[in-house]
């Protein structure tokens, strides 16, 4: 019989997902990580999803000149944070973040109300090719999620990213803004991370001219899966949203 933690050996042996030092005293049960892994090993689902979306989903090319809404504030991670009310903020990620995850099959949230420290993962993002987890940009508590986008997580990819919050949280204490990015700023980092997946995609492939195209709006970026192995677009993945 194979369980949950048999489950997580196969993935880190596979490359899927890199070793993975415990935070929550081995309660397997309570843990978002291993309920993703667990539902990844125990399903064909992913690849449903998967097949789904790119049935669905035309190649959207990266918009290197997007504006930027003026009342987000932007994790070096790429996750918006957006002041609702009270001390309430509403977080989601930036259009980087969604074409570079194109071929995802489901996000998997912590649970609500539970406590995620600033840094710690806040957002595990699940497909066929593995497991990437994204830093929470702030101390906070989870007060909701959005089930929608786990209802139906092709709308993800057709929606206003900047409209579409995936996460509600409370602050439990300052937020630090000289750590957040803004406007110009943001896209100053949007501009190092495309260079920084040119780079990668080059040392990858042996190709250096692989990915030139991405400035002006080239397919690559949304098609990245198609020039990566398993193991290398993990690699990559952490690399734009594993910044310490």
């Amino acid at each position: 019989m194979i369980n949950s933690k048999s489950i997580k050996c196969i993935y880190m042996e596979s490359g899927y997902v890199d070793y993975k030092i415990c935070d929550r005293d081995f309660d397997c049960e309570n843990c978002p990580f291993d309920k993703a892994i667990h539902d990844q090993g125990s399903s064909n689902k992913l690849i449903k999803s998967d097949i789904a979306l790119e049935e669905k989903n035309p190649n959207r090319k990266f918009d290197n000149d997007r504006e930027i809404p003026s009342d987000l504030l932007f994790s070096k991670n790429h996750v918006w944070i957006k002041k609702n009310d009270k001390e309430e903020y509403l977080l989601g990620i930036d259009h980087l973040a969604q074409n570079v995850v194109r071929r995802i099959s489901t996000f998997q949230f912590p649970f609500v109300g539970s406590q995620v420290d600033k840094d710690k993962p806040i957002l595990w993002v699940i497909g066929k090719w593995g497991v990437v987890s994204i830093p929470s940009p702030i101390n906070c508590i989870i007060q909701e999620i959005n089930s929608d986008v786990l209802l139906n997580i092709n709308n993800f990819f057709f929606e206003d990213i900047y409209k579409l919050w995936l996460l509600k949280v409370k602050a439990i204490d300052q937020i630090h803004l000289s750590k957040l990015n803004q406007g110009r700023a943001h896209n100053k980092l949007l501009s190092e991370d495309l260079l920084t997946i040119k780079n990668f995609m080059g040392e990858a492939t042996n190709n250096p001219l692989l990915g030139t195209t991405m400035y002006d709006g080239g397919d690559l970026l949304t098609n990245l899966p198609d020039h990566l192995n398993n193991k290398e677009y993990v690699q990559l993945l952490k690399l734009i949203f594993n910044k310490k």
